[in-house]
């Protein structure tokens, strides 16, 4: 939802996770985040302001996606959504060439 605040939790079991910080922000394509307290990340979406779904992440089983490529994308600013199995968590991102 584009409308939604930076650092929004859509879950509400979730409401007390902290602690997410993604990184560089602006960037010109890459993002990282750090381990937090949600678990592993299995699903990065990139939506623009328009709630158009630019990008899709998905995990291989076990794994854990700790950095996306967005070097494709045009500058502007977008929404992430990391998603691990009970949290889901969005925030703005800025995409600067």
């Amino acid at each position: 939802n584009p409308n939604c605040p930076r650092g929004f939790n859509v879950n509400e079991n979730a409401s007390n996770v902290t602690g997410i910080r993604i990184y560089p922000n602006p960037s010109t394509g890459e993002f990282y985040w750090n381990e937090t307290e949600i678990g592993k990340i299995n699903e990065v979406e990139i939506s623009d302001v328009s709630g158009q779904i630019h990008k899709i992440f998905k995990a291989k089983e076990d794994d854990n996606i700790i950095k996306i490529d967005c070097f494709d994308l045009n500058s502007g600013m977008y929404f992430i959504k990391l998603q691990s199995p009970t949290v889901k968590y969005i925030e703005k991102i800025i995409i600067s060439k």
